[in-house]
């Protein structure tokens, strides 16, 4: 499974930045993320520039509606 490729998006980590306080740094790689895979379209663990991590997932817009 990719990496939730917002992360990549300069304007996506403005907004998480403004929203939650949080300055991403970048994606970990080889991060073990627990769980099934298969309830998401993709997820990524990131982490800020303090060097805390943060689970991001990408749901389909089914999942909420």
């Amino acid at each position: 499974m990719e990496a939730c490729s917002e992360l990549k998006d300069p304007r996506f980590r403005d907004w998480v930045e403004t929203t939650w306080g949080i300055r991403v740094k970048g994606v970990v790689s080889g991060a073990k993320i627990q769980g099934s895979p298969e309830r998401s379209l993709s997820r990524a663990v990131f982490e800020d520039q303090a060097g805390r991590r943060f689970l991001l997932e990408k749901f389909s817009r089914e999942k909420w509606e």
